[in-house]
């Protein structure tokens, strides 16, 4: 902390300023985006149907059928049983029956020779170097042990333990094991140990190649490694008892120590001979694919999916599964891109929302904590260790304040980024810690984090008066004045004082604004203040004018939203409520002046980078300088990745990107030329 500086502590000073809108309420996660994938996946591939479960948190969050499915159509899975068989035989192991790392031949002796160290976790972990295939096992009419005899004499693609040969012989020897242990048949274990307990009365192993809709009969010789027909209601049993770690209806049905084992890596370090995943080098588990995982070596995304598109999937991290239910002869290519589609919907909508949430309860802690009067709370800081401190400075014979917030993880030792932060009109300085959720990023990423204040001004407002804020930002409608560089001078004076308070490196300046504080922002980088910023960030708002040219002129990110009605995407008379209303310049017009200024050609690059974002890039120039611009379609007059605020008709915010991610990740790239 600093020692030892005058410093005039939030406590009961702003309480006659005006409050903010409270952040409003947080919204259910929306997944509606998901009918448009799966209807496109319908139609393109030519399927009856599909289906989609999305369970977070233990909570179903979106399921819906299409076409001629419902959540009881019966749906051949193929390999996505695999799951199922290692289930069954887990149980048996709870129970000490089987010990995953014996040799199969203690169970099955027909497993000796080149198969002798072959063991039970290496049949289920696709490790065991039996062949891909083996064609007596399609003969859904031989007898089961025969069967499984016979895979004992077939010739070992590698040694066991040394090579992931993706395939599925080892299943269904590992159901050898486990008949044989039992002097079941395997219906009767998996009815018994699986399928019963989790009410799935509608699933059963039979052949490898099910037609599409048809109710699979108890084969006597069941393909394990993808003959299960089941349906999604039943499937979402087995997937819900997984994610409740082995629990279903209050009574157990794997031990923990099992769903540990289903979510282990078990091939890690072994060269993979043989795959059907898509990313070649994806680690296997027991019956799934590890598609990554934590430091506690478990697997944070486990995927079993089948050759027909049937694709499920876990996502331990964000707490939720998936279930794409389709069925496609052969259909596996084709389907993968919509299953990847349908998952980084899920992933964005969930992080969204939960981002959203850390933001809310942050911004609340910081304003209901640090800045007190902000929000017309009575707690503030009482002791100088207050890390968010109002500074008093004299600038050009005007005393002025200004907020600065050192977070614990800044290091005086090695000086690192300012973050100058200027909100938008008519609020005071730790407003924007509200707008953008800058304190939060700043714990993380050690920066400090300085908020400017527009010069306050009275208005009477139904008869009782008001004090507002407001900057110089290169229009005409200043306070009290013309226009003048009086806030570029006061700018340059808050970071003179900084300096003098707490070292900092002075080539990574950089300053972000909103609405107002944007226009602030660019005015403020072209008439004077350039030469000390390493970037420029604006949130929806102006240059009002012409500059002059200036090479030199920082890099600049821009963001704003097609239906913003503060800052339209086309430029002319805005009028809100009441009034004559104001001209006002395009976002883009904006973004070309400050292009213009910094001589860059204005033959932009546009992208769409999906999910309604376009990006369009201007240079860079000879000395590094270069302007993106991002336009959000169906933002208003809002920071991205903020709940909205403020009254309905500014409009929605959105939680498709983060503008302070996008803004901090930009400034990263950035340092000050010399």
């Amino acid at each position: 902390m600093i020692a030892r500086v005058a410093i005039a502590f939030l406590a009961g000073g702003l309480a006659a300023a005006p409050a903010l809108s409270p952040l409003r309420a947080e919204t259910k996660l929306d997944l509606s985006a998901l009918d448009a994938i799966v209807e496109e996946a319908v139609s393109a591939e030519g399927l009856p149907g599909a289906a989609v479960t999305v369970v977070h948190r233990g909570e179903t969050v979106y399921e819906k059928s299409f076409g001629a499915y419902t959540m009881d159509t019966h749906i051949p899975v193929a390999s996505a049983g695999k799951w199922l068989t290692v289930a069954t035989v887990l149980t048996l192991v709870d129970e000490g029956r089987i010990a995953l790392d014996d040799p199969v031949e203690k169970y099955l002796p027909a497993f000796g020779g080149d198969k002798a160290a072959m063991t039970v976790r290496e049949l289920m972990a696709v490790s065991s170097g039996l062949p891909r295939q083996y064609l007596p096992i399609y003969n859904t009419e031989a007898d089961f042990d025969e069967v499984v005899n016979g895979i004992a004499g077939t010739t070992l693609e590698a040694p066991p333990g040394t090579k992931l040969i993706y395939g599925g012989l080892g299943f269904h020897v590992a159901g050898g094991v486990a008949t044989a242990v039992t002097g079941k048949s395997w219906h009767e274990l998996f009815g018994d140990r699986v399928a019963g307990p989790l009410g799935m009365t509608r699933s059963v192993f039979g052949r490898r190649d099910p037609k599409a809709g048809m109710v699979a009969e108890p084969a006597s010789n069941p393909w394990l490694g993808g003959g299960l027909v089941t349906t999604m209601r039943d499937y979402k049993a087995f997937m819900d008892m997984v994610m409740n770690a082995g629990m279903a209806g209050g009574k157990r049905v794997l031990s923990e120590a099992m769903i540990r084992e289903l979510r282990t890596n078990q091939t890690r370090g072994l060269p993979v001979a043989f795959t059907l995943h898509p990313d070649r080098e994806t680690p296997y588990a027991l019956g799934a694919w590890v598609e990554s995982e934590g430091e506690d070596g478990l697997a944070v995304k486990l995927r079993d999916m089948g050759a027909w598109g049937f694709n499920p999937w876990f996502d331990f991290g964000r707490g939720y599964y998936a279930i794409f239910g389709v069925y496609k002869d052969k259909g596996f290519v084709g389907l993968w891109p919509y299953a990847k589609r349908i998952e980084a919907e899920i992933d964005r909508a969930i992080d969204a929302r939960a981002a959203q949430a850390e933001r809310k309860a942050r911004s609340a802690e910081v304003l209901g904590s640090l800045v007190g009067g902000i929000v017309g709370t009575a707690a503030a800081a009482e002791a100088s260790e207050t890390r968010l401190q109002k500074i008093e400075i004299e600038t050009q014979g005007v005393k002025r304040v200004y907020y600065l917030y050192v977070p614990s993880s800044y290091d005086l030792k090695k000086p690192g980024p300012v973050v100058v932060g200027l909100p938008r009109s008519a609020l005071e300085g730790p407003a924007f810690l509200q707008q953008g959720g800058w304190d939060r990023k700043a714990d993380k990423e050690g920066f400090l984090l300085v908020l400017g204040e527009g010069r306050a001004f009275e208005v009477t407002r139904s008869g009782k008066k008001t004090t507002l804020h407001s900057f110089n930002d290169g229009s005409d409608r200043y306070p009290g004045g013309p226009t003048s560089d009086v806030d570029v001078v006061y700018l340059g004076d808050v970071l003179d004082d900084v300096a003098a308070r707490v070292p900092y490196d002075k080539d990574r300046v950089y300053i972000a604004g909103f609405a107002i504080g944007t226009s602030m922002a660019l005015f403020a980088a072209t008439q004077g203040l350039g030469p000390r910023l390493a970037a420029v960030g604006a949130v929806t708002g102006h240059m009002w004018d012409e500059a002059k040219s200036d090479p030199g002129l920082p890099p600049l990110i821009a963001i704003s939203g097609t239906d913003d009605p503060i800052n339209p995407m086309k430029e002319g008379l805005v009028r809100i409520t009441t009034g004559t209303g104001v001209e006002k310049p395009s976002p883009r017009t904006s973004v070309q002046r400050y292009a213009r200024t910094a001589g860059l050609s204005l033959e932009s690059t546009l992208a769409y980078l999906g999910d309604g974002l376009y990006r369009e890039t201007y240079g860079p120039n000879a000395e590094g300088c270069e302007v993106v611009f991002y336009f959000v379609q169906g933002l208003g007059h809002q920071w991205a990745g903020m709940p909205a605020q403020g009254p309905d008709y500014l409009g929605p915010s959105t939680d498709r990107i983060d503008a302070t991610d996008m803004l901090w990740d930009f400034f990263k790239s950035h340092s000050r030329k010399h």
